[in-house]
């Protein structure tokens, strides 16, 4: 797995040096997985919108709402499948 997330840092890197402001979804299997996208991503202070379980429908759509909305800022939806 380290293997997947040091690709997956280059690629945020690089995009975000194309693209501050990108918009960017991430699928994940496993919560600790889930884990380690979110702490990689706001390491390089990119919003983080997380859509696993536990979280309250209220909360899913108001985290995908907020996702959506336009800013002039970088953000990523990480979402667990399980």
């Amino acid at each position: 797995m380290a293997t997947k997330m040091k690709a997956l840092e280059a690629d945020v890197v690089a995009l975000r040096a194309h693209e501050p402001c990108m918009h960017i979804v991430v699928f994940t299997q496993h919560l600790e997985t889930h884990r380690l996208v979110v702490e990689m991503m706001r390491r390089h202070s990119i919003v983080v919108y997380e859509l696993r379980s536990g979280v309250p429908a209220s909360r899913r759509h108001s985290q995908i709402s907020e996702f959506q909305a336009r800013q002039q800022r970088a953000k990523a939806m990480v979402a667990t499948l399980r």
